[in-house]
């Protein structure tokens, strides 16, 4: 039998890119309630979905950093270290 999710997630460290999107929210909205440290990752490029109001209720829970990872220059080694 698999443990329960919340004893995998918690205390663990969730990277989720297009974090401020519809789907993307709704995974870093789920990882916030099962215990993991989640940074989001989202340009909010006009047009391609993301919204900060989607993530209103996260913070402070989940960090928002607003970046474009087709960018090399703008990422930082942070991105990394996600468990997840």
């Amino acid at each position: 039998m698999a443990p329960p999710a919340d004893a995998i997630y918690a205390g663990r460290r969730a990277l989720v890119t297009g974090g401020a999107g519809f789907i993307g929210s709704h995974v870093a909205r789920r990882l916030t309630q099962l215990g993991a440290t989640v940074t989001i990752v989202d340009a909010l490029i006009p047009d391609c979905g993301g919204n900060l109001f989607n993530i209103a209720d996260l913070r402070p829970a989940a960090r928002l950093e607003i970046a474009d990872l087709r960018d090399r220059a703008g990422r930082t080694n942070e991105y990394g270290l996600a468990d997840w």
